[in-house]
């Protein structure tokens, strides 16, 4: 497995768009992601604008009741604190907000989500504003912004529907050495695990294939005890596009949980 790495992208403030890419970068990120390999766009966000929307967010949970009300075209922001949920697809250790589109934002983030939206759907060949205003043909965008806390925050390995995605679209929020020291994100070939964090510094953003066997390791898990009230940890930027009947609990096709990561 190879990791491309790109510099011209570079999120842009008026039109609330990723901007200074060529068609000829779109083909190649279409042709790395085909053949099971990561894209890694460089610096696209300011760390400023990063760390100080991940210290609003954070603030939000102290502040603000847990909650996990069912997902429509009406419902409100919010944040939920996942430990392991039974009922989850795919077992974690985390707590997220979710930004939806057809709302107001709190902290400026749908900027940022929908511009990674928007270079999402065009390396799909998507509409580029597609379920910016909610459920379209069967599928929403569901954004967060999550937190994977010091002592054991992770995401079990596994797969996510291709579907019409294409691809998965993630930023990094969050530095391993300056905000954790290990676990992370990785990617699995033949076996083998293979780092990505380890190349990811806050404002990055990173794009694979939904197919390729993926997860979160726990981060720090030497610290004894979830250290949830602790900003520190790994933070991501996730515009995640899925078919609304997950949010029913049906489980699509293609979406595999393979185990602890």
């Amino acid at each position: 497995m190879d990791i491309t790495y790109l510099n011209n992208f570079r999120f842009d403030e008026d039109s609330s768009r990723i901007i200074g890419y060529k068609q000829a970068d779109l083909d190649l990120i279409r042709e790395t992601i085909k053949r099971s390999d990561v894209v890694v766009l460089k610096s696209v966000f300011s760390k400023n604008t990063i760390l100080n929307l991940r210290k609003n967010v954070f603030q939000y949970f102290l502040n603000n009741p847990s909650s996990n009300p069912p997902i429509n075209d009406n419902t409100l922001n919010y944040w939920r604190r996942d430990d392991d949920p039974p009922k989850a697809a795919v077992k974690r250790v985390n707590q997220f907000y979710s930004s939806f589109y057809w709302n107001d934002d709190f902290f400026g983030e749908k900027a940022l989500l929908q511009s990674m939206s928007r270079l999402k759907h065009l390396i799909a060949g998507l509409p580029e504003e597609f379920t910016f205003d909610g459920n379209t043909q069967g599928y929403i965008t569901y954004p967060t912004i999550t937190h994977f806390p010091l002592g054991g925050g992770y995401l079990n390995k596994h797969k996510d529907p291709e579907n019409i995605q294409f691809c998965v679209i993630i930023a990094s929020m969050s530095t391993r050495g300056d905000d954790y020291k290990s676990g992370g994100v990785f990617v699995e070939q033949d076996g083998v695990r293979i780092d990505i964090d380890g190349v990811l510094d806050s404002g990055d953003v990173y794009l694979i294939n939904p197919s390729m066997v993926h997860g979160v390791s726990p981060i720090d898990s030497d610290v004894e005890g979830l250290q949830w009230d602790k900003q520190s940890g790994r933070w991501t930027l996730f515009p995640s596009l899925i078919e609304v009947k997950t949010t029913q609990g049906i489980k699509v096709k293609g979406l595999e949980d393979m185990g602890q990561a």
